[in-house]
């Protein structure tokens, strides 16, 4: 038996999930704690961390560090993702995090993110072939598989606060912005030729794919708040 604590930093908020892992592979979750940092917000013009990014993450990895103490956590693992991955002064920031917490902070490739979104679909969901896509702050993580196997990935460098960044948006978006993006992540997902034609069920992951679902659930008064393997159709 052992209780293991997951430390995620991502472009957009970070989170840390506490579980007690059984013998016989069962686990449940004791603690979990997010917090708001948007880093991919909290750039300067040369792309670097600015230093609210770093205040804000090392304030919250000790925080982190403090609730696996008090609950006695056996092992950790902290990574980071797009924003600091893309950020120059990224290892900087990882250094000062491991000096004052003692926590090594993992920055994750573009490539591990998206298997690993792929590894926990394809083990908790009944589903064979798909595409996986994980939306992210700071970048979109894109997955195809076939027979629980992957064919292709890629991780793009847009996410959705890096993105509303990049076009000034506040509120609602005028139409004329609204074609500028369209036509921006056209752009980028037609160069990926493995992404056309495949008339496969897409499947989101991630706190972007969680709240898209919330609002189509409050919309239709669903009765549960149950996001998992919650279906919707295309026009929806």
């Amino acid at each position: 038996m052992q209780r293991i604590a997951i430390i995620d930093i991502g472009s957009n908020s970070a989170r840390l999930v506490i579980s007690q892992i059984y013998s016989n592979g069962a686990y449940n979750m004791v603690f979990n704690q997010k917090e708001t940092l948007r880093l991919s917000q909290r750039l300067t013009k040369d792309g670097f961390l600015d230093a609210k990014a770093f205040d804000l993450t090392l304030s919250t990895m000790q925080s982190f560090a403090f609730m696996c103490r008090q609950n006695k956590a056996d092992k950790i693992i902290a990574v980071a993702t797009a924003a600091i991955r893309n950020a120059p002064n990224g290892p900087e920031l990882t250094k000062l995090v491991a000096e004052k917490t003692g926590i090594n902070l993992h920055i994750l490739p573009g490539t591990a993110e998206a298997f690993l979104s792929y590894l926990g679909t394809v083990n908790t969901l009944n589903v064979k072939d798909g595409i996986l896509f994980d939306l992210g702050g700071g970048s979109t993580e894109i997955v195809l598989f076939r027979d629980r196997h992957i064919l292709d990935s890629v991780s793009i460098p847009m996410g959705a606060v890096n993105t509303t960044t990049m076009f000034n948006i506040r509120g609602v978006m005028s139409n004329s912005i609204f074609s500028d993006v369209n036509y921006l992540l056209a752009s980028k997902i037609s160069r990926y030729s493995w992404l056309k034609g495949t008339k496969l069920p897409l499947i989101g992951v991630g706190g972007t794919a969680r709240a898209v679902a919330r609002i189509i659930q409050k919309e239709h008064h669903y009765p549960t708040s149950k996001i998992h393997n919650y279906t919707v159709s295309a026009q929806a």
